[in-house]
């Protein structure tokens, strides 16, 4: 495992910080092709405590704990996430078409399994 990079610690108070950046740029990322200077813009803001890969690769990781969470609670909205940044996550990605397609389609999938299973087979 030589090649292997060490993981990058991220304290609250950092996820915070990359919170409030990634939204006031979400626009500009959901927007642009090619994002990757936008990453290396907050990197810069954070005073390059993390490279702009580590960010990118932190935001991808938020967005799928997202949904996730999004899909624990259900469409009922059921118990509230018990992770600590769904709030902000949601208010960031939660509007999105992409987010809401993958959740309704997720949930519509799982609820026609249920219903299949509980249906008695039909005859031929």
């Amino acid at each position: 495992m030589a090649g292997r990079k060490k993981r990058s610690g991220w304290t609250f108070k950092d996820e915070l910080e990359l919170l409030e950046k990634w939204e006031a740029r979400s626009h500009d990322l959901r927007r642009a092709k090619r994002n990757a200077h936008i990453y290396n813009e907050i990197s810069q803001e954070m005073a390059q405590k993390y490279t702009a890969e580590e960010i990118h690769c932190k935001v991808k990781n938020m967005t799928k704990k997202y949904r996730e969470e999004k899909t624990k609670i259900g469409p009922s909205g059921g118990s509230p996430s018990p992770w600590k940044h769904y709030n902000a996550v949601n208010r960031i990605v939660g509007c999105t078409a992409v987010n809401s397609a993958l959740y309704i389609e997720t949930y519509s999938y799982s609820e026609n399994s249920t219903l299949n299973q509980l249906l008695p087979p039909s005859d031929p």
